[in-house]
């Protein structure tokens, strides 16, 4: 991260080396999930922050950061702040102008331009062409997505290697994200009434929470409604809970 100095340790390169925030220049230094650094560490990251400035490895003579600093995390560190696990000064000096980015089941009306995005991306790597239908943009919108867009881009560049044709269909979707109960009550080739299309995707939302979550507080934490209408609904859909 911050380099070392020429014969700072035995084995280092004779010109020492640039560390990752010397590198950053005037640009932007992004540290990804700042959450996972020790304790130990900690410190000097403050001081980066707080001062702007650093130390080689094995140097004397301060350097000053000039680079732009954005920190992510997918961790709680208010929670880890009382757990005694990070500090609250640090905590304080991130979270000067914090942006809270929800969770892509929360953003689902997100997910063809990402869809589109990602598939655009990977057909420049491989060199061919392939689209993703109604039914399967469908299916794609009603999974939970728990590992979040890292699992959106793992599902699109496998459907892009494995897929017969060059139109994916929802069945050519993996079996946890078409969902065979989305697949025998709703057919988008076919015209239906907008209410009982709404009706069948909650009905699928809601059961496919269900047996992920198996409690109530987890299908509405999830699905972002309250825990009293999450209840109301299985019921519904489910009849009587134990």
């Amino acid at each position: 991260m911050f380099g070392y100095e020429p014969g700072a340790f035995s084995g280092a390169e004779r010109s020492g080396k640039k560390g990752l925030v010397e590198a950053a220049g005037d640009g932007t230094l992004f540290l990804d999930e700042i959450g996972e650094i020790p304790l130990s560490l900690q410190s000097k990251f403050l001081r980066l922050l707080q001062d702007k400035t650093y130390l080689k490895v094995g140097g004397t003579k301060e350097r000053r950061l000039n680079a732009r600093i954005i920190a992510a995390t997918h961790r709680d560190l208010a929670k880890m702040v009382e757990d005694k696990e990070f500090r609250l000064d640090l905590y304080f000096r991130l979270t000067t102008l914090p942006i809270h980015l929800p969770p892509l089941r929360a953003r689902r009306s997100d997910i063809p331009a990402l869809v589109d995005h990602i598939r655009a991306r990977f057909e420049r790597r491989f060199g061919y062409s392939r689209q993703f239908n109604a039914r399967a943009l469908a299916c794609l919108a009603n999974h939970l997505w728990p590992g979040n867009i890292r699992e959106l881009e793992n599902i699109v560049e496998r459907m892009l290697l494995t897929a017969e044709t060059n139109t994916i269909d929802a069945c050519d979707l993996p079996g946890d994200i078409s969902g065979e109960s989305y697949e025998k009550s709703m057919n988008l080739d076919d015209v239906m009434l907008l209410r009982d299309c709404l009706r069948l995707t909650e009905e699928n939302l809601l059961q496919m929470a269900w047996r992920k979550y198996r409690t109530t507080t987890g299908v509405a934490r999830a699905l972002g409604i309250d825990q009293s209408t999450a209840s109301r609904k299985l019921r519904k859909i489910l009849g009587p809970m134990r």
